[in-house]
């Protein structure tokens, strides 16, 4: 496998997690172009504010962000494609079959999905921003062998 060019980060509304793991990934893999969307996008819709305070607190600012809903132009664009669960890596292959084998969990290596916070606690924000940071973590140790 050849380092990618392109990676594109999935979960639901693309509000909350895949802003956070966009912002993540950007910031380890400068060279990448990494983005962002949603299988039920709440479009236009800005970044959940909990997500954004939880990223502030790391000095990562997501406020900027935008929502947008997952389509094929972006599935084709993308080398990897990062999904939050197992039932998101079956639902975007089920819509796109041609994107097997290019789909995987964020948290792929140590075998965990991240469930969404929104609506909960802004300890479920925290926690939801640790296992994407450390999926995040764990796949760009991966990709560097690539590079």
């Amino acid at each position: 496998m050849d380092a990618p060019e392109s990676i594109l980060l999935v979960c639901v509304g693309n509000i909350c997690r895949s802003p956070m793991a966009e912002a993540f990934l950007q910031k380890r893999l400068p060279h990448v172009k990494v983005s962002s969307a949603g299988l039920a996008a709440l479009v236009g819709d800005g970044a959940d504010p909990g997500a954004i305070s939880a990223m502030a607190q790391l000095k990562m600012d997501i406020s900027s962000h935008q929502a947008r809903q997952v389509d094929a132009a972006m599935l084709a664009e993308a080398h990897l494609v990062f999904v939050m669960s197992l039932a998101q890596k079956s639902a975007l292959e089920k819509k796109y079959p041609w994107v097997r084998g290019r789909v995987f969990r964020l948290g792929e290596w140590d075998r965990f999905d991240i469930d969404d916070p929104v609506g909960l606690s802004p300890e479920a924000y925290v926690r939801a921003r640790c296992l994407i940071e450390q999926g995040c973590d764990s796949w760009t140790a991966k990709l560097r062998t690539y590079e």
